[in-house]
């Protein structure tokens, strides 16, 4: 690969002090009805929309500067957290908290990224997107303090 050492590419979008508070807390509310599972720390709280391959670092400058020009006129998204989720998985089940607000917004982002990627020829992961904010790796969905509803799940009061 010319350029430089690879670089794995991750695009997400980094969140408000609010939010991740209310992250944190969702996880210690979590961790205290005793699903188990690894907290993600508060640094690596983030709103992952985007995965592409691995590029040169020459690329990846490139592209950086692409996405600075084409994104700049796209404004803000507002998120709300809306729920919690699962995501049931082998090796360890998966707790994110579901996004709303302005998911259209995300939703532009992430097809202008892509469209991005694209232009310049570089590889994209083809992934469903859905805006979530993954809070707890390795959980056990069997306490009875949990109602699992498809991938969705409410807490008992």
């Amino acid at each position: 690969m010319k350029g430089g050492a690879p670089v794995r590419l991750l695009f997400a979008l980094e969140l408000p002090p609010s939010m991740i508070e209310t992250l944190t807390e969702l996880q210690r509310r979590l961790l205290g009805i005793g699903i188990g599972g690894r907290a993600i720390s508060q640094e690596n709280f983030r709103m992952l929309f985007q995965v592409g391959g691995e590029v040169s670092e020459d690329d990846a400058q490139a592209l950086i500067h692409k996405l600075e020009t084409d994104l700049a006129v796209l404004p803000s998204p507002v998120l709300q957290i809306v729920g919690v989720g699962a995501l049931v998985r082998s090796g360890g089940d998966n707790v994110y908290a579901q996004l709303g607000g302005d998911t259209e917004m995300l939703y532009r982002l992430k097809n202008d990224i892509g469209r991005s990627i694209d232009e310049l020829g570089l590889a994209l992961d083809l992934k469903p997107f859905a805006p979530n904010i993954t809070i707890l790796h390795g959980c056990r969905f069997g306490n009875p303090k949990l109602r699992v509803r498809s991938n969705s799940f409410f807490l008992s009061h």
